[in-house]
């Protein structure tokens, strides 16, 4: 109410966790406790609480150093592929390319071969990477996994393998669609999505979007997600007609339903359900009244001047 920020949430956590009372304080608590008072009584509540990582079973603890190599050998190999692509275009391909066209006419078709590279990379990266969480995924089901384990592991390499697909060229347009597609997300009709919402994280064949969706700027459709210890990965249903607003967000397991409205700046916690034709805000989002009216349709202006 006095003009508090997320930034400065999480620079008031930071400084709550210097102090042993306040160490296991996360920003969620922040927003669920919004007094001294109520913050005061939970330190109260949780401080001594914490059960040291040591005491759980190994096999919830995942393997560090295991997990430290795998990933180590799947950078290493990334950068051997990538330097030998590299090398290829560069001293190969090019220098070919240059001797059989003559240097004048290259740089003048310049252009259009790189245009040419940019319709035949991307849909290749979208299949590489639709292969690769074929091979360490399958698809993606509902888990709930430690941190270091085999599954982490295995979705942080397909993370990376994302990384390849030039995604800002694609936001926007309904090419961005087209490769959400082919990871295996179920999308309508006429959704936009705007930029800087980040679906590179894996989780694809759990997001449902429904015909006529909104996705605003920065907004977070969290389908994997990390919490205490663990690697969560949950569905995400947007119903038709419904309206994620500027950094709104939705955590794993979560549903909005037709025609209902997610307000800016807010968060609907994991498993949350937001009825049809409903408005929510805050953080951990409440109900807030019914959802804008939609702007009706402007008419052809030449229709109306003619009539």
């Amino acid at each position: 109410d006095l003009g508090g920020s997320s930034l400065q949430a999480a620079e008031l956590i930071s400084l709550l966790r210097t102090d042993p009372a306040t160490v296991s304080f996360t920003v969620r608590d922040l927003y669920e406790s919004r007094t001294i008072a109520e913050m005061a009584k939970r330190a109260r509540t949780t401080v001594s609480v914490e059960v040291p990582l040591a005491d759980e079973p190994l096999e919830e603890l995942g393997h560090p150093v295991l997990a430290t190599v795998v990933q180590t050998a799947w950078l290493l190999l990334g950068l051997v592929l990538g330097s030998v692509g590299t090398w290829l275009v560069t001293f190969e391909a090019l220098p070919r390319l240059v001797h059989s066209l003559g240097l004048v006419p290259f740089l003048l078709l310049s252009p259009v071969f790189l245009l040419l590279g940019v319709s035949l990379y991307t849909p290749f990266t979208v299949l590489l990477v639709a292969i690769i969480k074929r091979v360490l995924i399958g698809r993606y089901q509902p888990l709930r996994a430690p941190v270091w384990g085999s599954f982490y592991v295995r979705n942080w390499m397909v993370q990376q393998a994302a990384y390849i697909i030039p995604w800002t060229l694609l936001e926007g347009t309904t090419f961005h669609l087209t490769a959400l597609r082919m990871l295996g997300a179920r999308i309508g009709r006429r959704v936009h999505i705007h930029r800087g919402v980040n679906l590179k994280q894996g989780g694809w064949d759990l997001l449902d979007i429904g015909d006529d969706v909104t996705i605003s700027q920065e907004a977070a459709v969290r389908l994997v997600d990390l919490d205490d210890g663990h690697i969560v990965v949950g569905a995400v249903s947007i119903g038709a007609g419904s309206t994620l607003d500027i950094r709104a967000g939705l955590s794993p397991n979560t549903v909005m339903e037709p025609e209902s409205y997610l307000a800016a700046l807010s968060s609907l916690p994991e498993g949350g359900r937001i009825p049809r034709s409903e408005r929510w805000d805050g953080i951990p989002a409440k109900p807030a009244g019914s959802r804008p009216s939609r702007r009706p349709r402007r008419r052809n202006c030449r229709r109306d001047a003619r009539s």
